[in-house]
């Protein structure tokens, strides 16, 4: 009866050891992908950094903080940054988030035919957790469509309301 105890301890043994060895992969795997972006230590390995901020009530501030100090490459990887990239101002908050302040940044990541996709982060774009949106719809495909039936009543309503809004910005 001892002896097959014993068997079950290992067998448990062995199975969480390699469960822990595929874990430390994936973790070096992710630090690795996006190891040439500067951000916090744990941000590197795991979402506790995005996690603890969340809760702490003060996100926004902080991914301020974090695109004021990290937000470009240094100097040594800037070169390759913007070679794998096309761009520099990045900085890392989770093993693969990268956060960006420049709105030229933000402009050629959200652009038609990007080669960047949505994360999970824009389901908290929907409005109702059923259903997606235009802004939270992550399918490539579905979102086109989504934009091509949306397109002529934006176009409209930006060329009615557009001089107003500039008038009010330019005061």
């Amino acid at each position: 009866m001892d002896r097959m105890a014993g068997n079950w301890s290992l067998a448990v043994s062995g199975v969480l050891a390699f469960l822990l060895l595929i874990n430390a992969g994936q973790r070096i795997r992710a630090w690795y992908h996006l190891r040439h972006f500067k951000g916090p230590l744990t941000a590197s390995f795991s979402r506790f950094w995005l996690i603890r901020h969340s809760l702490a009530g003060r996100l926004q501030w902080d991914f301020a903080e974090v695109t004021d100090k990290y937000g470009m490459c240094n100097v040594k990887v800037m070169q390759r940054c913007q070679r794998l990239t096309g761009i520099g101002s990045l900085a890392r908050i989770g093993p693969k988030h990268l956060l960006t302040s420049d709105p030229e940044v933000m402009r050629r990541i959200l652009a038609v035919r990007s080669p960047y996709r949505r994360s999970e982060w824009y389901l908290g774009a929907r409005f109702n957790p059923k259903y997606d949106n235009c802004g939270s719809q992550r399918d490539e495909e579905k979102h086109s469509k989504l934009r091509a039936k949306m397109a002529a009543g934006v176009r409209s309503t930006l060329r009615d309301i557009l001089p107003q809004l500039i008038n009010l910005v330019f005061r």
